[in-house]
């Protein structure tokens, strides 16, 4: 990241010259070593790049990618840090071309900003039916000449997305990945108390189950109940009993915890409170609207979701589907809460009380 074009774009986004000049201070003039064995490099000064470690450094990069996206015109960008994805839907072939189009352009703009791309890490999905894929499997996409890589499935943010939308990838790695951390928590059960087993799995295992959940929970049940399963298990850990000691429905009522199905409703429908309410980026409030009122007082169905239409078994699991289906579902006194945690409380207790 080049400092002089830095500085440019942030003057050009409105900063002053008394900051521009704060920010050349605090950019300029800075030297790094290398220290090995007690063996020093020499001083060199940092032309490009920002501290390291610093908690201005992701703003400043932020910034300096932030006018990436106008350079692209024919398919959407989502920019999370150094992480860029580029999105066309269509036909197979126009969606080629379209996204040939702003690799093409995108590699321009790196050259310009003086950025280097990682034609390496760079890969690309087509998403389809198994009919189209096989049919689509001689398209090529490629930067500066090179072809880059086709791949079934990608892991983007922590979440592995398949060419099928079927999340079976994500759910196999969800499930080794708990399974793992359920096998340590139940070789150290034995020296540790209930409370620090269920602190140990709050922080380790818990959060694996929640994390992006109302997205991937689109996968089959055969899929989810996998993941049920080991939540099961966590419990007969927790609680020290054999597979055939007690029922598992009575062990997470001693635990007061819901089914992972009952949790992730509830992340759902908290999610649909965000997204009505305006706490959420554009594109997810534009997801939800409201039945319109056609007079001027309240009835039982002022506060439920316009349901959309869904032709295919895929659409009836989507996530607007599915969380129309839940939020209309909830008791008025959840839907009318005020604040979302008060909407929370709520949810996670009508959620919980079967």
């Amino acid at each position: 990241m080049d400092h002089s074009l830095l500085l440019t774009k942030l003057s050009l986004i409105g900063f002053c010259v008394i900051e521009i000049a704060w920010l050349k201070d605090y950019l300029y003039n800075r030297q790094q070593t290398v220290v090995y064995n007690g063996t020093s490099s020499g001083n060199n000064n940092v032309t490009v790049g920002v501290p390291q470690g610093s908690i201005l450094g992701p703003l400043l990069f932020v910034l300096f990618i932030n006018d990436l996206p106008t350079v692209l015109s024919k398919s959407k960008v989502v920019l999370y840090a150094d992480d860029t994805a580029l999105f066309s839907s269509g036909n197979a072939t126009s969606v080629r071309d379209d996204l040939q189009s702003d690799l093409d352009a995108l590699e321009a703009w790196f050259s310009a900003n003086k950025l280097t791309l990682n034609i390496k890490k760079t890969k690309w999905m087509l998403v389809g039916s198994p009919h189209l894929l096989k049919k689509c499997r001689k398209l090529v996409l490629s930067i500066s000449s090179i072809i880059l890589e086709q791949v079934a499935s990608f892991k983007y943010l922590g979440i592995y997305i398949d060419e099928h939308l079927s999340w079976k990838v994500h759910i196999k790695y969800m499930t080794g990945k708990i399974s793992s951390r359920l096998g340590l928590l139940r070789r150290v059960r034995q020296f540790l108390t209930t409370e620090v087993t269920l602190l140990l799995y709050n922080a380790l295992v818990q959060p694996l189950f929640d994390y992006c959940d109302i997205v991937w929970s689109s996968a089959t049940k055969t899929e989810l109940g996998r993941l049920q399963i080991l939540h099961n298990r966590a419990a007969r850990i927790i609680l020290c009993t054999k597979t055939r000691d007690h029922h598992v429905s009575n062990l997470l009522s001693r635990l007061k915890w819901s089914t992972l199905e009952k949790r992730r409703h509830q992340h759902i429908c908290n999610m649909v409170f965000r997204c009505i309410n305006g706490q959420v980026p554009t594109y997810l409030t534009q997801l939800f609207n409201k039945n319109v009122q056609i007079h001027n007082y309240n009835t039982r169905h002022s506060e439920y979701l316009h349901v959309p239409p869904a032709r295919t078994s895929k659409i009836l699991r989507s996530f607007k589907h599915r969380a129309v289906a839940l939020y209309n579902d909830l008791p008025n006194n959840v839907k009318t809460a005020i604040t979302l945690s008060n909407f929370k409380y709520k949810s996670a207790k009508y959620f919980n009380q079967f």
